[in-house]
């Protein structure tokens, strides 16, 4: 537990000192800002349609706005670590540090330390955020209960992410090579944002409540529809809870499995079949 509470602490403290965080960080909260900024001197309109339709819109931002904030302090940090893992492994770091601690305990520190810095972006967004909705009056405080949505569905929907690309940093050599690999994963994990606005217009329709269910997309999706009027049924919040917390020991486990074999493994990229193989045997 202390070792995996090392890498951690380590893995923490490196992501916030690279300039890549910062970047990934700031530059979508200025695009944000500014779409705010503009959005906000448009409710200077007179007309009683136009002010209606621009509140209809502020509605659908503010509900992509928790939407965005879950992905990229998700997706972020997730990257990172892939990033982390190949650049170890290429250069045998990753071979010093499994000599002083075991493979699960090395994943666990590293996912529990990127942890930490996806809730740091979530911090810094949602304080800007906050900020710039205050000042054009765009946006209502959230309340307690999808705040503390947000932060069960961030837990669970980071586990998976994390997981996913710990297991294809530890099997591939590259980032080409891993690039290839999270290209079909990418689609499923980005795909909500190619339908946010039909899912915020029709919150409670079948391709909504289905993508809610599924463990991948369940974590964005649903708080894009929790965030929108109106709410989903609580059941459908139970149900998204229960199949999400039921998949993640599955996932890590896995992942686990594909970690331990593939961290030291080099040479030509493993297939799938092969990988398959390594969570049935190993």
């Amino acid at each position: 537990m202390n070792k995996m509470l090392v890498i951690a602490r380590r893995e923490y403290k490196e992501v916030l000192r690279t300039r890549m965080f910062w970047i990934s960080s700031l530059l979508p909260i200025l695009i944000m800002a500014a779409a705010m900024f503009w959005s906000g001197r448009q409710f200077n309109a007179k007309d009683a349609r136009e002010l209606a339709k621009l509140h209809s819109v502020s509605r659908a931002m503010g509900a992509f706005i928790y939407f965005f904030v879950m992905f990229m302090s998700m997706m972020t940090p997730s990257q990172m670590l892939l990033t982390s893992l190949i650049e170890e492994k290429n250069s045998r770091v990753v071979e010093v540090l499994l000599s002083a601690v075991s493979p699960l305990d090395l994943m666990a520190g590293k996912i529990l330390g990127l942890v930490g810095v996806g809730l740091t972006t979530a911090a810094i967004y949602v304080t800007a955020l906050s900020v710039v909705a205050g000042s054009t009056g765009l946006l209502q405080a959230p309340s307690a209960l999808l705040l503390a949505l947000f932060f069960v569905y961030y837990i669970l929907g980071f586990a998976i992410y994390a997981s996913l690309f710990a297991s294809v940093g530890a099997a591939c050599n590259s980032l080409k090579e891993a690039q290839t690999v999270m290209f079909p994963l990418s689609l499923v994990l980005i795909g909500p944002f190619m339908f946010w606005m039909n899912i915020a217009q029709h919150p409670n329709g079948l391709f909504a409540v289905a993508l809610s269910l599924f463990p991948p997309t369940a974590p964005t999706v649903m708080i894009l529809r929790i965030a929108v009027l109106p709410s989903p049924p609580w059941w459908d919040i139970a149900g998204s809870l229960l199949l999400l917390a039921g998949s993640v020991p599955l996932i890590v486990w896995a992942a686990a499995k594909i970690f331990r074999t593939g961290v030291l493994l080099y040479g030509k990229p493993p297939k799938l079949g092969e990988i398959l193989r390594w969570v049935r045997n190993s």
